[in-house]
């Protein structure tokens, strides 16, 4: 039987919130960048690498490099099966229904999973893409349509670049507050940098959340057929 300090050692990884944010990202992405994994882990470039050379120094993560960059990806199936009862106990343990935290209205709307938008508005825009057939659900996940793609052209994304990465090109995350879809992997990241270009969200202090602008109300009700509400703002 394997020693309980290496049990330990192991939970002791995936327990700090930044490497836990790094691992599920991996498992639900593939290979990811460096660089991206600091934005998703909202730390620092040279906090995300101390923190990925004690995962690969774990065993738990591995990467392969591509000229000078460095792609991150989990070392094998088994990693994943741990994370997906992680997550699995998470959620008996906590309940079905969490409480909701203890932010305003307004960040409840705008909260962030990882790189993307989750909440009731990472929901909403993830129902209107899919009530529109530019993504597309079934037993293997999600797809992106053609008309989803020429969608994604009209908003100013490319969608070959995002296909030619080496993130997912699009994933669906389960949201325990709002019980419905929100979109990650490459789709998911790139609308929210969209997003905050375009002044509709913006990053707040607290982690986890961001916040919607007027503007973006205006915008979000425009392309995504939202109705949501900032405070002391009208609908």
């Amino acid at each position: 039987m394997i020693g309980n300090r290496y049990i330990a050692e192991i939970a002791g990884l995936i327990g700090d919130s930044a490497r836990a944010n790094i691992l599920f990202a991996l498992q639900a992405d593939d290979q990811i960048s460096a660089g991206e994994l600091a934005i998703i882990a909202n730390v620092s470039n040279s906090t995300a690498s101390e923190h990925l050379a004690k995962l690969v120094q774990g065993g738990l993560v591995t990467f392969v490099k591509e000229g000078r960059q460095k792609y991150f990806k989990l070392r094998n199936e088994a990693v994943a099966e741990i994370l997906r009862n992680m997550e699995s106990l998470a959620r008996i343990t906590q309940g079905s229904s969490p409480e909701l935290p203890k932010w305003d209205h307004v960040h409840v709307h705008a909260r962030k999973c990882m790189d993307h938008v989750a909440g009731k508005l990472g929901c909403g825009i993830a129902g209107d893409l899919i009530k529109k057939g530019h993504v597309s659900l079934d037993s293997n996940g999600a797809d992106l349509s053609k008309d989803g793609e020429r969608w994604l052209e009209g908003f100013g994304i490319d969608p070959e670049k995002l296909r030619n990465g080496h993130r997912r090109l699009i994933t669906v995350c389960p949201d325990w507050v709002e019980n419905s879809p929100h979109l990650g992997g490459a789709v998911g990241a790139a609308l929210m940098k969209d997003f905050i270009v375009r002044d509709w969200i913006r990053r707040d202090h607290c982690e986890g959340v961001t916040r919607i602008t007027p503007k973006g109300v205006h915008g979000f009700r425009q392309d995504f057929g939202l109705n949501l509400r900032v405070s002391g703002q009208g609908s």
